[in-house]
Order: C-alpha cells, then sequence, then structure tokens
C-alpha cells in the first residue's frame, strides 16, 4: 500500500485517499493502519497511513439507501438478515439502476466473487 501511494503522490503530486476493506472480523488482526520504512543506513524514511473499513460492521440496508453501483459487491459481506438471493437481486438492481452496462457487467463479476464469502 505504501509504495502505490508513493507512486500515486509521485506520479500525480497529490496524494490519493486510500482504504482498506476488511471484509472478516478476523481479517484486521495484525493489520497495521500506517507503516513506515527506513533506509538502510537511517537517513531517510518513508511513511504512510490509510483507514480501514471494516464491511462486516455496516448495514446492508444503509449501502443499498446510498445507491452506489460500486457497494453492490460489499453487500455480500456486510450485515443482513437477506437471504443470499435476495442479497443477489438487490445487487444486480443496484448496478443496472446505476451504472452504465460495460462497467455492470465488471461489478457483477466481483459480486459473483464475493458472495461466495458468505
Amino acid at each position: 500500500m505504501l509504495g502505490d501511494l508513493a507512486h500515486s503522490y509521485g506520479i500525480c503530486g497529490d496524494l490519493p485517499e486510500a482504504y482498506v476493506l476488511l471484509l472478516r472480523p478476523h481479517a484486521h488482526q495484525g493489520l497495521e493502519q500506517e507503516h513506515r520504512v527506513n533506509s538502510r543506513h537511517g537517513s531517510a524514511w518513508l511513511g504512510g497511513g490509510w483507514t480501514s473499513i471494516r464491511l462486516f460492521e455496516r448495514d446492508v440496508e444503509d449501502l443499498l439507501a446510498q445507491k452506489c453501483a460500486a457497494y453492490a459487491p460489499f453487500l455480500f459481506v456486510a450485515r443482513s438478515e437477506r437471504d443470499p438471493v435476495e442479497l443477489a437481486e438487490a445487487a444486480v438492481e443496484l448496478v443496472q439502476a446505476n451504472t452504465t452496462a460495460m462497467r455492470g457487467v465488471d461489478l457483477l463479476a466481483i459480486c459473483q466473487v464475493l458472495a461466495r464469502f458468505q
């Protein structure tokens, strides 16, 4: 992550927002929210940080209310009382209503992968 942030800053001259999406409760163990590397002789260092989002703590209804197609894959790891078929239908509806056909195909493919985490 730190390398990607440094690379982006070097090319664009601006630091992007960075998020780590945690899909399961045990995923955060040992995951730091900042990192620092030192040069071989210690005369330079590079550090960075990012925000962790614990998707398993988010409610699926809150994600749906945002009407953001990019959230569709994460419906399957968010907290929900819905059965998997209902979630799949909600994901398809969210994608179809809020994005282009080309982007929708990619989002629905990601949905299929994350649906297996249930």
